[in-house]
């Protein structure tokens, strides 16, 4: 949230929401020509994770810009303790700490870094894929692909992911590896420049 919406009550945001003024973006607001960006999307979040937490998965995936649609309720881990003692309403936590090296920092958020979220989502896409889980998916599994594919598209992210997953035990690990060798590698062509 902007320093100049930090002072406007929640009435009154909702009442420049309602003008056209700002648009809701996480758990905050921004004003309607401010482009949305992985700083101010992790700038929305801020409040709802606290410092101990990251982001992961999906909500790792909507923070880097990988898909549009903001997970509902978002996905947090601890960074470097294995088990949480308290609740935090608005987020669903896993169980099993992240490694702080496999975390970013973006603005005040810390964030599962490009390649672990991509490993992260193409286990989450092979579970989804599974008849075991296919009822208990909480995420539609075209979200997950169309996440997978514009994660892919950092350079480097799709061969760090399968180095970071082939370094782990876990299930679905086969499956997801499958689906990072399918994510084409490389740079995007450049178009010929002639002078």
């Amino acid at each position: 949230m902007t320093s100049a919406l930090a002072l406007l009550s929640p009435v009154e945001l909702g009442a420049a929401r309602l003008d056209g003024d700002v648009f809701e973006l996480g758990a905050g607001y921004l004003p309607a020509d401010a482009p949305e960006t992985p700083l101010l999307r992790a700038a929305t979040l801020t409040a709802l994770y606290d410092g101990s937490l990251a982001a992961v998965g999906m909500s790792a995936a909507w923070v880097h810009g990988a898909c549009d649609i903001e997970p509902e309720p978002h996905l947090a881990q601890a960074v470097g303790r294995s088990r949480l003692h308290r609740h935090h309403p608005g987020l669903r936590l896993r169980e099993v700490a992240i490694d702080p090296r496999d975390v970013i920092r973006i603005g005040g958020l810390q964030v599962a870094a490009h390649h672990v979220a991509l490993a992260d989502l193409a286990l989450a896409a092979a579970s989804a894929r599974s008849t075991s889980r296919r009822l208990t998916a909480r995420v539609p599994a075209e979200r997950i692909d169309e996440a997978l594919g514009e994660l892919g598209r950092t350079p480097g992210a799709a061969d760090d992911a399968v180095s970071w997953l082939r370094r782990r035990v876990t299930p679905n690990k086969r499956a997801a590896l499958r689906l990072l060798a399918q994510i084409p590698r490389g740079d995007p062509p450049q178009a010929d420049v002639t002078r």
